[in-house]
């Protein structure tokens, strides 16, 4: 029995509801409920969204790209990026599919216009084994939230991420 179908369509909607969202993101989940023990969405996030760097205990977690490139970034307990991947298209050697243990500090920023990605991790989905960091920028501040950002980009266009 089919549950969830998404098409070009349903795509466009995302991309639609992620550039007029302010926080530049948005999602449609395909498990039906917190409890169910694969949480999976599909996932529109434009240039310029911020998500808090943040990490689950004991949880796995994979990225599967649909479109666009982005970054996975990895951070350590003082905010020192560790390592990235860089997930892509263009180049033959990025991936499209990413799988790791999700008890590290970790981000993505998107390097297109628009990244559309599925996330999948396993469940139940409790808010509370959600750690985020405290070293990270404010949310609320553009200022230290562009800089952040900014600062992923300009690495990758260095070659150093």
């Amino acid at each position: 029995m089919e549950k969830i179908r998404i098409g070009e369509k349903e795509l466009e909607a995302l991309r639609r509801d992620a550039r007029t969202n302010p926080l530049k993101r948005a999602r449609i989940n395909l498990h039906q409920s917190p409890e169910d023990i694969i949480q999976e969405m599909v996932i529109a996030l434009c240039k310029g969204s911020y998500i808090c760097p943040h990490r689950q205990r004991n949880k796995e977690k994979s990225y599967s790209l649909i479109e666009g490139e982005m970054i996975v970034a990895f951070f350590n307990d003082l905010g020192r990026c560790t390592r990235s991947i860089r997930m892509g298209r263009e180049r033959d050697r990025d991936p499209v599919v990413y799988r790791f243990a999700s008890d590290e500090w970790h981000t993505v920023i998107s390097l297109s216009e628009t990244v559309i990605y599925v996330e999948t991790t396993s469940g139940p989905y409790r808010p509370e084994e959600t750690e985020f960091v405290s070293w990270g920028p404010n949310p609320e501040d553009d200022v230290q939230r562009e800089a952040f950002l900014a600062s992923f980009c300009e690495a990758v266009e260095r070659g150093s991420l």
